[in-house]
């Protein structure tokens, strides 16, 4: 629920428990102002009887019987509340009083009442008045604090609108909605401060990663053309040519790593530009048909099913490192003399494998440097690059193991 919608809601709750609490105290004293308005219209009515008693009057509104002569125990008045049949069928509500009043040294046992029944309907007609007006009052209230909540909280959800889009890599100033509210500006000010402290120190990682790739390639080759002179002045089959072997398989490991992360840093900074609609079935055939030999020689068997009018706005040279990647993947991870299928439509593209179950958690696979059965040849970053080379293009990669396959997904339309 919105915060805006909870505290209206909890203002209406406490609103109407306040009524509720109000229209308590008012009907249990409305209740005892009638009792006391109709208390004394009883006092007058006996004393209206006793005094026709001593005029030696029949009294019209009391009940009246003579207790006797001499001293009489004086008791004090009493008023009840009882149920008496008034010439009707229904029982109607009525107060009473009995009282013993002296007439010429004579007691007499005076009992008169007054019907409460208007007073009843007044207390349920104000009653109902005081409710509808509170439920009035209440939904008023809560349409009025929503509209006037919504139009002071729009610029929180304009804020949150943009921090939802906020890329590191997207240098353009974030305009934020002008507010007049001081908690508001005072947010928008903090969060001025902390994008622009994100994106430079973004830009001083990826400024860091780039010159560090670009760096490391030199000392690289270097390293590469002094173990080739060293091969060629020791025997073949040497404990030293055994040593150089590992230490060039060392190598290309770390070239292969250094070329991935540079890969990955241009991918962040944006410095591929993707080209207009192309063919992507001609694409995938012309990597399929490079690397065949490859899957034919380590007796595997690859199976294609691709569409003929799979067209994408695309760079290819991304696009044939994404594939290349799936496909080395596929190869590393499938046995012996099974199947690889790609499967290209309008939608998709699909490599399916079979294989064990991923020894990490499905999440993980397309992290950084996770490696799946504790592979040492591999970087760890070949689905992390198919990722970003997916994410570039604004496409989707899924992965699921299912009926003992592998299936990388990669959806051209979210």
């Amino acid at each position: 629920m919105r915060l805006m919608w909870k505290t209206t809601l909890t203002s209406a709750v406490l609103v109407l428990a306040a009524f509720v609490v109000a229209g308590v105290f008012m009907i249990f004293l409305l209740t005892r102002i009638m009792n006391d308005e109709i208390d004394e219209h009883l006092l007058r009515l006996c004393d209206r009887a006793q005094r026709q008693i001593a005029l030696q009057q029949q009294p019209r509104d009391a009940d009246v019987r003579v207790l006797g002569t001499g001293s009489v125990q004086k008791t004090e008045d009493e008023f009840q509340d009882v149920m008496l049949r008034d010439g009707g069928s229904e029982a109607e509500p009525f107060r009473v009083l009995h009282a013993i009043r002296t007439v010429r040294d004579t007691a007499y046992a005076i009992t008169v009442r007054s019907s409460r029944l208007e007073s009843e309907d007044l207390s349920e007609a104000l009653l109902l008045v005081f409710l509808l007006a509170g439920g009035f009052l209440v939904l008023t209230s809560v349409i009025v604090h929503g509209l006037v909540a919504r139009r002071l909280w729009k610029p929180f959800y304009s804020t949150l609108d943009l921090l939802r889009d906020f890329s590191v890599r997207d240098d353009a100033d974030i305009e934020w909605s002008a507010t007049r509210t001081r908690e508001f500006a005072e947010m928008t000010a903090a969060l001025d401060a902390l994008t622009a402290r994100v994106r430079n120190e973004y830009s001083t990682l990826k400024e860091f990663t780039e010159n560090a790739s670009h760096e490391l390639q030199t000392p690289l080759s270097v390293l590469r053309t002094k173990l080739d002179r060293l091969r060629q002045d020791i025997a073949p089959g040497s404990d030293a040519a055994h040593t150089i072997a590992s230490m060039e398989t060392a190598l290309d490991r770390l070239t292969r790593l250094n070329r991935s992360l540079l890969l990955l840093a241009r991918l962040e900074n944006r410095q591929y530009d993707i080209g207009p609609g192309t063919d992507l079935g001609a694409l995938v055939s012309r990597q399929i048909t490079t690397v065949r030999e490859l899957f034919d020689s380590a007796g595997y068997l690859l199976e294609t099913d691709i569409a003929a009018d799979a067209h994408q706005p695309v760079n290819q040279h991304l696009f044939d490192i994404m594939l290349s990647n799936l496909l080395s993947n596929a190869l590393r991870y499938t046995a012996n003399g099974r199947t690889v299928r790609v499967t290209l439509n309008t939608d998709t593209l699909s490599v399916e494998n079979p294989g064990d179950p991923p020894d990490v958690p499905v999440e993980d696979l397309f992290k950084r440097f996770r490696k799946a059965g504790g592979d040492t040849e591999a970087t760890g970053l070949g689905l992390s690059i198919v990722r970003e080379i997916a994410a570039f293009h604004r496409w989707k990669v899924t992965y699921r193991y299912e009926k003992g396959m592998h299936i990388v997904t990669v959806h051209f339309h979210l």
